[in-house]
């Protein structure tokens, strides 16, 4: 995949449609295309589910807020990394036996990610997020009284979106069994396609190349399901370019 990435980056394709080509190939159709070989399809959706905080649910939920507090002030560290730490402290992974604690996990990482990236921004002046990248930009100094308002705003929003999801949760239950999952696939992946060849129509991308790196980054991306090896190693298309770019600096 680092090979794969060096070459894309030296094709005629701009740098946006290809990384949108490489990432739609190794990560979106190829998953999708195996979970159609697979017959994946919608698990039953039950409506009455009693959610009991217990102490497995207090410690997912703590590991969750902890590795969203480091993803806020250490650069480098993404949400995968942190999805990791979460599920290392608490002890939880993303089987079917431990759905609720992976999701508690990964809640509390996306919710307190997003409120310490404000908080960088007016410790350190440097934003970890994009959301934060994008206030930096609204607010030019960012002062405490900012960090306040923005932090209760947050902290509101999240208790109304909770309240929204619960509603709407039982509304969906039902529209999502009622779905052909095949259909809804498929679907998924023309459009993906259909997008792709429209940014590359826009700015006048060579489609030649376009097809070519999108059936080798699919073919690619299927790899990983095939040989039961983690998908995270696909970021080696992002890692070896960046490592050969610095080295390119520093020597």
């Amino acid at each position: 995949s680092g090979i794969l990435g060096w070459i894309m980056l030296q094709t005629p394709i701009s740098s946006g449609i290809s990384l949108m080509c490489t990432f739609s190939g190794l990560f979106g159709i190829s998953t999708i295309l195996f979970s159609l070989n697979d017959s994946s399809s919608i698990p039953h959706q039950n409506r009455f589910y009693d959610l009991e905080i217990d102490l497995d649910a207090i410690k997912s939920i703590f590991a969750g807020g902890t590795a969203g507090a480091i993803l806020g002030f250490l650069p480098g560290f993404g949400p995968a990394q942190g999805s990791i730490i979460a599920q290392g402290a608490c002890g939880t992974s993303d089987d079917s036996d431990d759905t609720k604690n992976f999701l508690l996990a990964n809640s509390g990482l996306n919710t307190s990610d997003t409120l310490f990236s404000l908080i960088a921004i007016y410790l350190i002046g440097n934003p970890r997020s994009g959301i934060a990248v994008y206030m930096s930009y609204l607010i030019s100094q960012f002062t405490l009284s900012h960090l306040m308002i923005f932090t209760f705003a947050s902290l509101i929003a999240v208790s109304i979106s909770l309240m929204i999801c619960l509603k709407l949760g039982d509304s969906f239950s039902n529209l999502m069994q009622g779905i052909d999952y095949r259909k809804l696939s498929i679907a998924v992946i023309i459009l993906m396609i259909v997008i792709l060849y429209a940014f590359a129509i826009i700015y006048k991308g060579p489609i030649l190349y376009l097809t070519l790196a999108l059936i080798t980054t699919t073919a690619m991306g299927l790899l990983p399901h095939y040989l039961g090896v983690s998908k995270s190693h696909l970021m080696g298309v992002l890692i070896l370019p960046a490592i050969i770019i610095y080295m390119q600096m520093y020597i």
